[in-house]
């Protein structure tokens, strides 16, 4: 259950890092706008600060999340091999059985 629940999380917030990294400018751009028109203000600096901050945070939650999830997931594949491995340990019982009858010819 609360693996369920981490990947929903974990895909939320993988498709909001997606958004905030197609949102933002390239270094090509601001190099452009600085030579070019001059006519920024201050505000679309901060506005790409903003972007830059909860990108930087985004990711490190996904990242955070992917490592819970990895952790997790190890954690339940040990529970499963320590129970399973007990009874795959013990060998089954073996029974002989004569092929042929002592008295019968062939």
């Amino acid at each position: 259950m609360v693996q369920q629940i981490l990947f929903f999380v974990h895909l939320c917030v993988c498709f909001v890092l997606i958004a905030l990294v197609l949102v933002q400018q390239g270094k090509g751009a601001d190099i452009s706008a600085t030579f070019g028109s001059g006519g920024q203000s201050g505000s679309a600096q901060s506005g790409h600060d903003l972007l830059a901050q909860l990108t930087k945070y985004s990711a490190v939650v996904f990242f955070s999340i992917c490592i819970a999830l990895s952790s997790l997931s190890n954690r339940q594949m040990r529970l499963e091999q320590r129970l399973v491995a007990p009874s795959m340990s013990t060998p089954a019982p073996t029974i002989a059985v004569p092929l042929a009858p002592a008295g019968i010819p062939d």
